[in-house]
């Protein structure tokens, strides 16, 4: 008898369409990864013009979505789309919360201009919205180690990890585990010349560095552009392209774009040294990244680098093309690990131009960068990357901690139980409610015990600030209260802890 295999549901914010930013692009090709061994949906709430693809596409509203959330095992879409969708919480389905991109720092560095009240009201919501998503979901997908060990913190903090999920999985990888970005599985191909002559201002044997993806407030264009009013002077050769200045959602608003154009047009550089691209269809990035010279990535020094995961680097390494990159960064690491390229200092355009200028002079050769890309790019791709999430939804369930460790059960009119009862009994017979019954009283149960202990942890502290007030006989008996409310406190912990698991062991698997 063979196994039924999960029914995957992968959940986009943005439209899937010819000009793409990482979020959408990141959607899709988990669609295509999970749809060679799932039963996979890649639902969006706009345009959809991809064909041949190895999964099926559904177009979505709130309503829409609730149906298609009802019909699969599993659910994965970015935690941020929790809040417009309360229906989540409740579902069947497992749901996988893709965590990949810590946007705390992002609206950090976006906001960071704005009145102090403002950032305050915009960084509550985050909170907010990330304490949601850590209670609701099964299982929690980042980008690298040093994201997994803060959204650890925030799982603690949460109360996602405690003694259960420990005692399901000591290394906790079953709760939250790796999935970067990654490479398409075909190689890139060269379709038309985009750059050298074909570009305005670009000449045919110019050297292109190669600026992918868009200008955002979390990086540092302007020292791209101050190294290449450097460069221009000893190597008019030298060209910098940017690839993307328009965002494909227009409520994404990136100041550091007007700022980078303003700085060239000062220093008589666009248009001739530097040049600003509107955005680069998904489809077409090939023909941009085989004919550029290296790939340059710059950023600050910032906490947001130090957790971010650069998806730029990965299309430097997915057409073999050399790096140079600001240090700090997963990926910025692996370009030095690795020898992908190299790296320079944080805001250091003379560095940065030294190094162009030796790499476009042949002074830094190229092939051994080229090289040592091909030999590791296998490890980068897609196909490796979702091996985790592969591996949850084999075995897809609901978690045992967030019924019994977060929820709060209301209690109902006794009108509410009478007809839950005779509608129950119909539809699935006496045994099914005679288990549910149980199921609910272990429950009640378990409330009753952590909230009795609550209660008693409250009044010992009250106690035990008031010491210093009590003298003799007083002090005696306090201490004989506090000990025996210290028992009376780890027996009630015990009965709130026996009747979860309980309580769990009965529940069937599909409504954990």
């Amino acid at each position: 008898m063979t196994e039924t295999k999960k029914k995957i549901l992968v959940v986009s914010h943005e439209p899937i369409q010819p000009n793409m930013a990482g979020p959408p692009i990141r959607m899709l090709e988990i669609a295509r990864a999970l749809g060679a061994e799932f039963p996979t949906t890649l639902a969006v709430p706009g345009g959809m013009e991809l064909e041949n693809e190895p999964f099926q596409f559904a177009q979505y509203n709130p309503a829409i979505l609730k149906q298609l959330c009802l019909s699969h095992d599993v659910v994965i879409l970015a935690g941020f789309l929790l809040p417009c969708y309360p229906f989540l919480k409740n579902m069947s389905a497992a749901l996988v919360l893709d965590i990949y991109d810590p946007v705390i720092f992002e609206y950090l560095e976006l906001n960071l201009g704005q009145k102090p009240e403002k950032q305050k009201e915009i960084f509550d919501e985050l909170i907010d919205s990330f304490a949601l998503q850590m209670s609701w979901g099964d299982f929690f997908i980042c980008a690298d180690d040093f994201q997994r060990a803060m959204w650890v913190g925030m799982l603690i903090s949460g109360n996602r990890i405690n003694p259960l999920t420990f005692s399901e999985d000591r290394t906790l990888r079953s709760l939250i585990d790796l999935v970067p970005f990654g490479l398409p599985s075909q190689e890139p191909e060269k379709r038309k010349n985009v750059l050298k002559g074909a570009y305005p201002g670009i000449e045919k044997d110019d050297f292109v560095v190669l600026w992918g993806g868009g200008i955002y407030d979390w990086l540092d264009p302007l020292t791209a552009v101050r190294a290449m009013d450097l460069v221009s002077r000893k190597n008019p050769k030298v060209k910098l392209f940017f690839m993307g200045c328009k965002y494909p959602n227009p409520v994404v608003v990136m100041s550091s774009i007007a700022q980078t154009i303003n700085l060239s047009d000062s220093l008589e550089l666009s248009g001739k040294s530097v040049f600003f691209n509107d955005w680069v269809p998904y489809a077409e990035r090939a023909d941009y990244l085989l004919e550029a010279d290296i790939g340059l990535n710059t950023h600050p020094r910032s906490i947001e680098t130090d957790f971010a995961y650069r998806s730029r680097i990965l299309d430097y390494i997915w057409a073999e093309l050399p790096i140079l990159t600001t240090r700090g960064g997963a990926l910025s690491d692996i370009v030095a690990e690795k020898q992908f390229g190299l790296t320079v200092d944080y805001g250091d355009p003379e560095d940065l131009a030294d190094k162009i200028l030796k790499m476009a002079d042949g002074e830094i050769p190229l092939n051994a960068f080229k090289e040592n890309i091909r030999k590791h790019r296998y490890e980068f791709s897609w196909a490796e990357a979702v091996e985790p999430l592969k591996g949850f939804c084999r075995e897809a369930k609901k978690r045992l901690d967030k019924a019994f460790l977060i929820e709060k059960i209301s209690v109902a009119h006794p009108a509410y139980f009478l007809k839950r009862f005779r509608a129950v009994l119909a539809e699935k017979g006496g045994a099914y409610l005679v288990r549910h019954s149980a199921i609910f009283l272990l429950r009640r149960c378990f409330l009753a015990a952590r909230d009795t202990r609550k209660l008693l942890e409250s009044n010992l502290t009250l106690i035990q600030l008031h010491e210093g007030s009590l003298s003799g006989g007083k002090t005696i008996l306090k201490k004989i209260i506090c000990r025996l409310m210290n028992l009376t406190i780890r027996v009630f912990h015990k009965i709130e802890r026996t009747f979860g698991i309980w309580a769990y062991h009965l529940t069937p698997p599909s409504e954990r």
